[in-house]
């Protein structure tokens, strides 16, 4: 699922003045301003809203899909991008001006003055939103040019995509009925508080009223380290910040969060559509959930990648989980041959239920009643015994080959044999485990997913502690 992110590409010139700005302007004099800040340490990083924002969607793992204009020193951005591994169709190459260029100077109280080029980016508009492609589920428009966010909301919503009106420092150009067009299209608006006052003195509303305008699923205010409060039909929750153990530099970091609420949206849109699914066809959607348990290992790659990481001593953070996704072919063919067993399984349930059902599954109370209460029928038996049967090689195959993989330079059917082998020397403890991870599982799967935040962790600790007491890799070389 992409996410399609309409906004600046930009780069940034970022400076730190060692003072305070307020000792340096006298308030008595700004019509007579002539200020120069001495600025020790200088950077020039990649920037731009719309390229923050892809940064931080990529590193939680989700699909951004860049819609942004770059001008004729652009070359490098592009290969950024690319080396990301996103699709790069949707930018604008504008030879005729430069990259949006943004210069900024920090003091040491994180007060900031920005001084802003906008190059290509006024010429964002000429890029449309793609009614072609299937796999767009949501979208943004962040600060870019004027002309850009206008056209691309009302393409956004003509074309039936959910997306968040976040207009950042771009929220002055637009008066109070240009902002009320943008709001009667967008999914989600989010702001800051800042922000937030601007919006609602020019559309003359308040938050409460905001919130319950038509298709506005919610208005969301962040309020910097104090966390962010959401407006959902005129009530508002407020969520707590985190505690940083370090402010670094405060460049980006509303991208940052941009990034981070694309993808719990992306994450509750999957969890609608799952909903969707099984309303009607909830005879596919329990082949599905138990297929889980099938891909489970392999999904759990950047959990085993953390346990190594703790094992040796060595940093484990989100960066570590992360990193262990890179492309590797030794484990895309595995998890290749893992999600050939899950669909073949989930095929396979599908066909049983519909073909063999008593009456028609739709829903979970449908297949409770029909499928396994049914006194007059053997089909829950039946279906619990072929899923046993795909499950039982997948297991033995998977138990430890996943771990070993991550962690030795061995290839992937040394890994699978191996896996059979610890299941041989040691059945009943292995079956007991297997009895183990599925039960709590669906714990987990039982809680709308949510318990899985908790277990998956733990399974996934448990599992690398299992492959390191069972496996004797005297022999094997290390992987890095």
């Amino acid at each position: 699922m992409s996410v399609l992110i309409c906004g600046s590409l930009a780069f940034d010139t970022i400076t730190n003045f060692p003072g305070q700005f307020s000792q340096q302007i006298m308030p008595d004099k700004v019509h007579i301003l002539n200020v120069s800040f001495l600025v020790p340490t200088m950077r020039r990083e990649f920037g731009g809203c719309a390229g923050n924002i892809a940064y931080s969607l990529h590193l939680l793992g989700g699909q951004p899909l860049v819609m942004a204009a770059l001008g004729n020193d652009g070359g490098d951005y592009l290969a950024r991008l690319k080396t990301w591994g996103l699709d790069t169709s949707q930018v604008l190459l504008a030879q005729e001006t430069y990259t949006a260029q943004c210069m900024i100077i920090t003091d040491q109280d994180n007060n900031q003055i920005t001084a802003f080029h906008p190059g290509a980016m006024q010429l964002a508009h000429n890029t449309v939103v793609p009614t072609d492609r299937g796999d767009i589920t949501l979208g943004i428009i962040a600060p870019d040019g004027r002309d850009a966010m206008i056209s691309h909301a009302a393409q956004l919503h003509a074309a039936k995509i959910p997306f968040v009106f976040d207009p950042g420092q771009g929220l002055p150009m637009f008066n109070g009925d240009e902002l009320g067009a943008f709001v009667d299209q967008a999914t989600w608006v989010a702001v800051n508080d800042y922000e937030a006052a601007m919006l609602v003195e020019r559309m003359g509303t308040t938050l409460a009223k905001l919130s319950r305008r038509p298709h506005l699923q919610g208005v969301i205010v962040t309020l910097g380290a104090e966390g962010c409060d959401v407006w959902i039909q005129g009530e508002c929750t407020h969520v707590p910040g985190v505690q940083a153990e370090a402010v670094v530099d405060p460049t980006g970091c509303g991208d940052a969060f941009r990034g981070a609420l694309l993808h719990g949206l992306t994450l509750a849109l999957f969890g609608a559509a799952l909903v969707a699914v099984a309303r009607e066809r909830f005879w596919l959607l329990s082949g599905a959930f138990t297929g889980f348990l099938l891909v489970a290992p392999l999904l759990a790659t950047g959990l085993y990648a953390v346990s190594r990481a703790l094992e040796r001593r060595q940093r484990a953070d989100l960066s570590v989980a992360l990193a262990a996704w890179k492309p590797e072919g030794r484990l895309m063919v595995f998890g290749l041959l893992l999600a050939f067993a899950g669909t073949g399984w989930v095929m396979t349930s599908a066909s049983l239920i519909t073909g063999f059902a008593a009456a028609p599954v739709r829903n979970p109370m449908d297949f409770l009643r029909v499928v396994v209460l049914n006194d007059h029928s053997h089909l829950f038996e039946i279906w619990l015994a072929m899923g046993a049967l795909l499950a039982a090689p997948v297991y033995a195959s998977s138990v430890v080959a996943i771990p070993l993989l991550l962690d030795r330079q061995v290839g992937v059917l040394a890994a699978v044999l191996t896996s059979w082998r610890v299941v041989q020397a040691h059945p009943l403890p292995m079956a007991l485990w297997a009895a183990l991870l599925m039960g709590l599982t669906v714990l987990g799967m039982a809680t709308a997913l949510v318990g899985l935040v908790v277990i998956a962790p733990w399974l996934a600790h448990a599992s690398w502690h299992a492959y390191r007491d069972l496996v004797n890799t005297a022999g094997l070389d290390e992987l890095p």
